[in-house]
């Protein structure tokens, strides 16, 4: 313990305090050359003086002594510290000093946790290296969940309300400027850890793509649940991020796409994360095939619990009659034994009926999940808890609680007795359907300026001209119209007297071609010169460059995708992919997966789009589909074809039918030289 106070409610006396309240067995020594004890610990002057070498240091001193005194624990054979001090990047870019921790963890090989950090804490160790007020109120509760977090307060928050819950935590990180240690070496190192079986993440932004995807993909393999919530994925929410820990919040979409790729859950909030790792813990796997019961004393709650349902995609259980016949056999005659069953009032009169109904409710074959929807109060809380309690679920069925005004000592209780318990019921059914599907609900807008990218810093790039471009998807592989390009102005020879045409003017640096008056629909072959002169003409009055005019054969009806190409500067190359056309942006249908996508990837990506169900009406749906498939497949898969300094590609609409997925605009943005992220 370097820089221990005397002063047990000080921050820096806070740590020794905790680790003596908690009886941490290991042996401690305290370096504070002011005192030759602190709290009963033996204090020296420096860890020179130290007379074993300690597995970790915890750091308590100013930032301004950070460096020298991990130095000291370094040289004395120290493998890990934490570092609770601020001061460095969060408020300085390029701060000197966490530099120079950087360079101490790698040349010593200790592991630092920090700077500016609440600690860590290793609960079955009874090892809190933190200096949280929070554990002064709240004991140490063993369990089966960490949590790693990007903001100490929030997760400590949530430390607190998971042991309220009667969920106890293996081990819990604060990981701060994460200077030397990431939290995805936090995420790969608990793959490995015998203690944790879920593992939850507060992320606020993540400096290397690698190995973050590295270390879920480490925690797919191995089967352990990784449920994240992340924070900065508003505007505002990302400038917050960048002054709070320094790290960069990234696009959240792409983040989003990143997680669902690699088999992790994204929550909405912080409520949600405990409440999905919860049921994580208990049921990791469901039944896609089979449906949710509920179980309530209020017909209210049955229909808002139905109403959930359908919000979240869910289906009621039909029950068989043998489990119906069990049910009517306890509840009274003016009850409902059919799913939604309702108790009634009566169940505060025979509170056992809820342990004999979700028993036959739990195996009934087409029940996953039992909901059971009370609120009573006083002596009868107690006996439906000891019913519930008693209940025989077999493993691979989930039974949850939703109990509005529930006590502490309820939910303490359910809560240990492996009973997930929900103050309300939409809570209760988003969490189910969280488990029934790993794939990331979030959908975004496209950028609103389609020439910013992340990686020009928010400066305009160069755009390569649309026939240049589709003269080079079209020699990748992919589909486009076919097209001329007319340098005089005048129409091709090549016109089909049965086909109607797109005429567009080539103009150098012009992203959206239309508001510059440049595109022509819909033109019939004798009036395809018409319209090249009119471009040529407005092209003039702008005084924009010309390199001609491409006129190409309109495409025929079909379904209108999103298809872009994004070299995203934390994880490299990503394809979103949404519905597609003028208005992109106000359809917010988009999901992203890194590159390159399988098949299965490509599958599971338009499955989460609300635009692929108008495949089904297409004549051919499923050879539609795989004109979809393919394309997305090809698309990720042909960057060595396409330019070196490609930075985005947006294809924007590409009409898919049962035929084809064709390509009918595109733009590309490039880098004045090549970039250095893969």
């Amino acid at each position: 313990m370097v820089g221990a106070s005397t002063q047990p409610a000080r921050v820096s006396g806070r740590p020794l305090g905790f680790l003596r309240d908690w009886g941490f067995s290991g042996e401690i020594a305290v370096v504070n050359p002011r005192h030759d004890a602190v709290l009963g610990y033996p204090s020296y002057p420096s860890a020179a003086d130290v007379p074993f070498t300690p597995d970790l240091a915890v750091v308590c001193v100013p930032a301004t002594s950070v460096l020298e005194a991990l130095e000291q624990c370094a040289a004395r054979g120290v493998r890990a510290a934490v570092v609770f001090a601020a001061g460095f990047s969060e408020i300085t870019d390029g701060c000197p000093d966490e530099e120079a921790i950087r360079e101490l963890s790698a040349a010593t090989g200790m592991a630092i946790c920090g700077p500016n950090c609440l600690g860590a804490i290793s609960v079955d160790d009874n090892l809190p290296a933190t200096f949280s007020s929070v554990l002064s109120e709240t004991k140490l509760r063993s369990g089966d969940v960490a949590l790693v977090t990007q903001s100490g307060a929030l997760g400590i928050y949530l430390y607190a309300e998971a042991a309220r819950r009667g969920v106890g935590f293996s081990r819990w990180v604060s990981t701060g400027n994460e200077c030397a240690l990431t939290i995805s070496d936090y995420i790969e190192w608990l793959v490995d850890d015998e203690h944790t079986r879920v593992i939850c993440a507060y992320i606020e932004g993540i400096r290397d793509g690698d190995s973050f995807r590295h270390a879920l993909a480490a925690a797919k393999e191995a089967g352990k649940p990784v449920i994240v919530l992340k924070g900065g994925r508003s505007e505002s929410g990302a400038q917050g991020v960048e002054s709070h820990t320094g790290a960069i919040a990234g696009d959240a979409t792409v983040f989003s796409g990143v997680l669902a790729g690699a088999g992790a859950r994204e929550v909405d909030d912080a409520t949600e994360l405990l409440e999905v790792a919860t049921l994580e813990r208990l049921h990791p796997d469901l039944p896609a095939d089979r449906g949710v019961a509920i179980a309530t004393t209020s017909g209210g709650g049955a229909i808002l619990a139905s109403d959930w349902l359908t919000r979240y995609g869910l289906r009621a259980a039909t029950l068989a009659p043998p489990t119906v016949a069990t049910i009517d056999d306890v509840i009274p005659s003016f009850g409902r034994a059919e799913n939604p069953v309702d108790f009634t009032g009566n169940l505060m009169n025979h509170p056992d009926m809820v342990k004999v109904a979700v028993e036959a409710l739990s195996r009934d074959p087409d029940v996953a999940a039992t909901v059971v929807f009370v609120g009573v109060g006083g002596e009868t809380a107690d006996l439906v808890v000891d019913a519930i309690l008693r209940a025989e679920i077999p493993d691979s069925r989930i039974l949850a609680v939703v109990w509005i005004g529930a006590s502490a000592l309820v939910r303490e209780r359910l809560g240990e007795g492996g009973v997930p318990v929900f103050a309300d019921v939409g809570p209760c059914i988003r969490a189910l359907a969280r488990l029934w599907r790993r794939s990331s609900p979030y959908t975004a807008a496209a950028t609103g300026d389609a020439d910013k990218s992340p990686l020009s810093g928010g400066a305009a790039l160069d755009v390569l001209l649309e026939h240049e471009l589709k003269g080079q998807l079209r020699e990748a592989g992919l589909s486009v119209p076919p097209g001329w390009l007319v340098e005089t102005g005048g129409p091709p020879s090549q016109l089909d007297r049965n086909k109607t045409y797109a005429v567009k003017g080539q103009a150098r640096g012009v992203v959206h071609k239309v508001a510059h008056g440049l595109v022509r629909l819909h033109c019939e072959p004798d009036d395809v010169d018409a319209a090249c002169a009119e471009v040529v003409e407005a092209a003039r009055e702008q005084q924009l460059e010309l390199d001609g005019v491409l006129v190409e054969e309109m495409a025929e009806a079909g379904v209108e995708f999103l298809v872009t190409l994004r070299r995203d500067p934390t994880f490299g190359w990503t394809v979103l992919v949404g519905g597609g056309g003028a208005d992109v942006e106000s359809k917010r249908d988009i999901v992203a997966r890194p590159c390159p996508l399988t098949p299965a990837a490509a599958v599971a990506a338009l499955d989460t789009l609300a635009v692929s169900g108008s495949l089904a009406q297409l004549v051919d749906p499923a050879a539609a589909r795989e004109a979809a498939i393919g394309l997305l497949v090809q698309i990720s898969a042909s960057l060595d074809r396409l330019p070196p300094s490609l930075v985005e590609l947006e294809l924007n609409p590409v009409i898919v039918t049962p035929k084809h997925a064709l390509i009918v605009d595109a733009v590309a943005f490039v880098a004045s030289q090549v970039p250095s992220n893969p």
